[in-house]
């Protein structure tokens, strides 16, 4: 159900289509090679051409069923530089959408993506496939996620890979497996508790990919070795996710006794 929401022109590459058309696999006539990474066919789009200043193909497709607000989503998709274009280029991303979004020429989409390719990071890896993934979270009710290079030819990186080959002034992207699923993203310090007067305990947020810990007391660590009274909060960021959580840390005084004079 993938289509093309502006005047571009995608392909779909398959297994089945035949040598003439420009689109078979794992081979075809202008001297491509590449086999999907799984099933028998993938997406091509132009990402930058040299002879059309700001064109940009993409692909679209709705999803099963919207995003959840405030919820963490992880997306990944694979994409591979052709070896029967010149340039390799820095400029792919993901955006999710509420409803669809598309455009009435070839000029970027003027969108900002949810995940996308590092900038300076150049796809030109022509044998295998390249992941391009990352965490958001969800507005609510999105439910279309388009794929292409959102970033204008003045913020796009590219330099030339390949010489004397079938398209000699773009470059180009296939694209393959495409994964959108909710993730659990949530960070737990334990319950509140009472410590004996000059005990210590550790507060332990570290998370597995975790990008970024923000303590209360400025503190960027994943831990926290605390003995004082006093409300401790920690903020635990993956992309663009984020997760927090509160312990109450109260101090009981040492019994003193007193038996009385000998």
């Amino acid at each position: 159900p993938w289509f093309n929401p502006n005047i571009g022109t995608p392909e779909y590459f398959n297994a089945c289509a035949t040598w003439g058309s420009y689109m078979s696999l794992p081979a075809g006539s202008t001297g491509h090679l590449q086999y999907p990474r799984t099933g028998n066919a993938f997406a091509g789009i132009y990402v930058f051409r040299t002879d059309v200043q700001n064109m940009r193909e993409y692909v679209e497709v709705e999803l099963t069923e919207p995003l959840e607000a405030d919820k963490c989503y992880y997306l990944e998709f694979f994409v591979n530089m052709p070896n029967d274009h010149t340039y390799a280029c820095d400029g792919v991303g993901a955006y999710v959408s509420q409803g669809v979004i598309t455009g009435t020429n070839a000029n970027p989409l003027t969108v900002v993506p949810q995940v996308k390719n590092p900038a300076g990071n150049l796809i030109a890896d022509t044998l295998s496939w390249t992941k391009v993934s990352g965490y958001f979270t969800a507005v609510g009710g999105e439910n279309y996620i388009t794929i292409g290079n959102f970033r204008d030819d003045a913020n796009t990186n590219w330099t030339q890979i390949h010489q004397n080959v079938w398209y000699e002034t773009s470059a180009y992207l296939y694209i393959d497996d495409v994964t959108l699923q909710l993730h659990e993203w949530k960070v737990e310090l334990g319950s509140d508790t009472t410590l004996c007067e000059n005990e210590m305990i550790e507060l332990d947020a570290e998370k597995l990919d975790a990008t970024s810990y923000e303590w209360e007391n400025g503190s960027s660590q994943p831990t926290r070795t605390v003995s004082s009274a006093g409300e401790y909060w920690v903020e635990v960021r993956l992309d663009g996710c984020k997760a927090s959580d509160t312990v109450l840390v109260d101090i009981e005084p040492m019994p003193s006794l007193d038996l009385g004079d000998d």
